[in-house]
């Protein structure tokens, strides 16, 4: 499940629609921040969706594998905390931010890799499909710390960019 869970880390277009809000916010397109919204609800909707029912067919072909999702290291890191892992997470989401603002965004890999989005999402999806509420809860605070850190960072850095470019 582990390398899955690393693919759509790559493909998966999840730090753009968070990105768009304060991009939107910053350059007065409330236009642009509204879609970022509704692509993010939609896109990490899906995820849940996508990771409870593949979780669920896992659970009828090997149950072995879909069981005792706590014991795992992979599951405890992305649904927790710890002072490197935030630390790493502001990092990337300055460094998304920044290459989003250079209009490199095929960059965006790397931060995907970094930030715990797609791999907490997809946990409640797995633990919701498994009934593990105490899961769902630190799966879903992994995410929303992250989520606020890429929108705040980004935030700070489009501030940044915008003063800068009214300055010249």
């Amino acid at each position: 499940m582990l390398h899955i869970v690393i693919g759509a880390m790559v493909i998966a277009p999840a730090f753009e629609p968070l990105v768009r809000m304060p991009f939107g916010l910053i350059t007065r397109l409330p236009t642009v921040a509204r879609s970022g919204v509704r692509s993010a609800l939609a896109g990490y909707a899906a995820l849940v969706a996508g990771a409870a029912i593949a979780t669920l067919i896992l659970g009828t072909i090997d149950a072995a594998a879909a069981s005792d999702l706590r014991s795992r290291e992979w599951v405890r890191y992305w649904s927790s905390f710890s002072p490197a892992g935030v630390l790493v997470s502001v990092f990337a989401a300055a460094a998304g931010a920044y290459v989003i603002a250079g209009l490199r965004s095929v960059l965006t890999t790397g931060v995907m890799i970094a930030l715990a989005l797609i791999p907490s999402m997809a946990l409640v999806g797995m633990a919701l499909a498994m009934g593990e509420l105490p899961l769902i809860g630190d799966a879903l605070m992994r995410w929303v710390v992250d989520a606020g850190l890429v929108v705040g960072v980004s935030a700070l850095v489009f501030g940044v960019k915008q003063a800068r470019l009214h300055r010249r």
